[in-house]
């Protein structure tokens, strides 16, 4: 009696150990599809001219989601960009900065945000 529960101790932290691990596991991956997805909508922008970007109108328009990333890959994944120091109708900055911020919810239904920037010169 006492060997099998023992046995059954050890078998119950064994398989907490390998739920941990799998939660471990999709959150790398969602982190890892966030990062490739922030990568992919600023080398979009950046083959873009600087002013096109922010203006209002466009896909890239400042403080507006692109839309070409809604629920892409991830559950409720959104993609909002920003361009710090632009003040709108005004002159685009040299160098322009670029701020991407990707938002989802995780497979547990947590929030997560992730944030990518750059700039591009004229």
């Amino acid at each position: 009696m006492i060997g099998i529960t023992v046995v059954m101790i050890a078998m119950m932290a064994s398989l907490a150990s390998q739920i941990a691990a799998s939660n471990l596991q999709r959150s790398s991956r969602e982190t890892n599809q966030a990062v490739m997805d922030l990568k992919a909508c600023m080398d979009e922008i950046l083959v873009q001219p600087p002013a096109a970007l922010p203006a209002a109108g466009t896909p890239y328009a400042d403080n507006g989601l692109i839309a070409a990333y809604t629920d892409l890959h991830l559950s409720g994944e959104q993609i909002r960009v920003d361009y710090p120091g632009y003040v709108a109708g005004g002159a685009v900055p040299n160098p322009l900065t670029i701020v991407l911020t990707l938002t989802w919810t995780d497979y547990a239904g947590r929030a997560r945000e992730l944030t990518l920037s750059s700039m591009k010169t004229q």
